[in-house]
């Protein structure tokens, strides 16, 4: 995942729309490159080098790609940062960016900053033009590092005090709680002699007591940004306050003197006290976070947790919910939003059946695709399942997700968190050693039947759905069967259904298949068909992609 900013020069918008529209004309028109922009590709790698000049392997940057120069070879300047690096480095893009007189676009947060100081977007109010500050030499003694170092110096103490642990190696600071982990971090971004310091915080899911639901949904971590500048403000504490330092165009405070910094603390620690600190103790536990998600969505960036954390407890109306998401997000975000209110308003549907019982066992699993709500134990608080007892899950496609499986008494039983723990064996392992596993079981068993515009591949009747992780087969044996990309049918665990995406009438034989399925009162594994193209699989929109219907049909 990547966080993409826009920057050009003229004209200025008058509203977010507005400045979307102008962006897609002035990328579909083209022209020369903005004059300023090498000046702005400059001093972006100035601070945070190219990603193909970086020596370290192990440092993977803060750009998607690079030279970050060639981005702006036309009248918009596309800026592409690395999602772990987006809180930090959105801000100084955005004021550096400003301070040539540019104007960027986020609209993945839905907003627009103007140079002149304003700020259009959704759910942020216009400001009144701020001129922007002209470059102010500094003390040789202020230096980036030594900013960032006084003030996380000074609230070291009362983090500590509240439970955080310094990160090693960072400048951030940790506390584990169990609806998520919280970070409470301090950044100092230096240009033209200015330093602009800013107080950032994120909590990152699953905590020590993670939810079920959203581990189907989203197996790996997910990060919501606190939004500090709304936070601070509706606690009456926007910067600046009584002090001789300025505030930055992008809600940093820019520091001048070593008062600055006291000041700013001194600033900080009193919205520690009355804004953050608070907020975090309230989003400790599961329950408290889906009531602050919901009702202070504001203060957090765009989330669909809080549609998964209402779900379970059966509170707020959910299509609601989803249409205001999708007002504060851009387009991409929609189907997501969309294709996680259909599973969370679904009743439960997929059985997992029991857990496995020897925790040995669970390094001879093989991944089983799943598409569906699960059928969970109720857990304390009708929150789902304690972490240990809930499944290992892995994401696929298209909110599939799987599951690992063994065989045991003549039935499947499935693996649980508890499991990986006593065996000492992490997620992603036991994925690699699931698909190893599963090339194991199909070497010199598996076989083609042909079926009219389609060919039906075997295995053992049981698992043959699962073949469509089989990285190894896709792209050797089957390769030749499926030269321009395949399409797959998985209508029942033990069936797999191909064909080329050019093959005459194989799109519409495949869903002839699992439309009989479903008619015949077969489990249904799911009606997606599944298109390969650069060795991924993607679900088939419904409804059907007309340009591929057209190929295939």
């Amino acid at each position: 995942m990547s966080h993409l900013l826009h920057a050009w020069e003229a004209p200025l918008p008058s509203s977010l729309a507005e400045a979307i529209a102008i962006r897609d004309r002035l990328v579909r028109e083209g022209g020369a490159p903005g004059r300023l922009f090498p000046t702005l590709a400059a001093r972006l790698t100035a601070q945070h080098p190219d990603i193909d000049a970086l020596d370290d392997e192990d440092d993977p940057g803060v750009w998607t790609d690079g030279p970050l120069a060639a981005n702006g070879r036309g009248p918009v300047f596309g800026i592409g940062i690395q999602a772990h690096a987006a809180p930090v480095v959105v801000p100084f893009v955005v004021a550096t960016a400003r301070s040539l007189g540019l104007v960027i676009l986020d609209e993945e947060g839905g907003l627009a900053f103007l140079p002149d100081g304003r700020v259009l977007g959704r759910d942020v109010a216009t400001a009144a033009a701020v001129p922007v500050a002209p470059p102010t030499t500094l003390p040789v003694a202020l230096t980036r590092a030594g900013v960032r170092g006084a003030l996380l110096d000074a609230l070291a103490p009362r983090l500590a005090a509240a439970g955080f642990r310094s990160v090693p190696g960072g400048h951030a600071f940790s506390l584990d709680a169990p609806a998520a982990r919280f970070f409470v971090s301090v950044d100092c971004e230096s240009r033209d002699g200015d330093h602009d310091a800013s107080l950032d915080a994120r909590l990152v899911l699953p905590g020590t007591q993670p939810l079920a639901l959203l581990q189907v949904l989203s197996p790996d971590p997910l990060e919501i940004v606190v939004r500090m500048e709304p936070l601070a403000t509706a606690h009456g504490l926007a910067w600046p306050d009584a002090s001789s330092a300025s505030a930055s165009s992008t809600g940093a405070a820019r520091v001048v003197t070593g008062a600055d910094i006291e000041s700013l603390a001194r600033h900080w620690l009193r919205v520690l006290d009355a804004a953050l600190l608070p907020l975090i103790d309230r989003c400790s536990a599961l329950h408290g976070l889906g009531q602050q998600l919901h009702e202070q969505h504001a203060w957090f960036g765009p989330n669909r947790v809080a549609l998964v954390l209402a779900a379970v407890l059966g509170g707020h109306d959910l299509p609601a919910m989803a249409k205001a998401l999708d007002a504060r997000t851009t387009q991409h975000w929609h189907d997501r939003t969309r294709e996680w209110l259909a599973f969370l308003q679904a009743p439960p549907l997929v059985d997992l059946g029991p857990p496995l019982a020897d925790p040995d066992r669970a390094l001879g699993a093989l991944p089983m695709l799943k598409h569906g709500r699960p059928i969970l134990p109720a857990g304390p608080e009708g929150m789902g399942p304690p972490f240990d007892e809930q499944p290992v899950v892995s994401g696929f496609a298209g909110g599939h997700y799987l599951v690992y499986g063994v065989e045991q008494g003549g039935a499947v039983v499935h693996v649980q968190q508890r499991h990986l723990s006593a065996i000492g064996c992490a997620r992603d392992a036991l994925h690699a050693r699931s698909l190893a596993n599963l090339a194991a079981a199909a070497e010199g068993r598996w076989r083609i039947e042909p079926e009219g515009p389609i060919q039906r591949l075997h295995l053992d009747g049981r698992n043959d759905a699962s073949l469509l992780l089989a990285e190894a087969l896709w792209q050797g044996p089957l390769a030749p069967h499926t030269p321009n990309g395949a399409l797959v049918a998985v209508p029942t665990s033990g069936e797999l259904l191909f064909c080329d995406v050019a093959g005459a009438g194989g799109l519409a034989a495949l869903r002839a298949r699992i439309a009989s399925r479903k008619a015949d009162g077969s489990a249904l594994l799911t009606e997606t068909v599944f298109h390969r193209r650069d060795r991924a699989w993607e679900p088939l929109p419904a409804p059907r992609n007309v340009a591929l219907a057209d190929r295939t049909e």
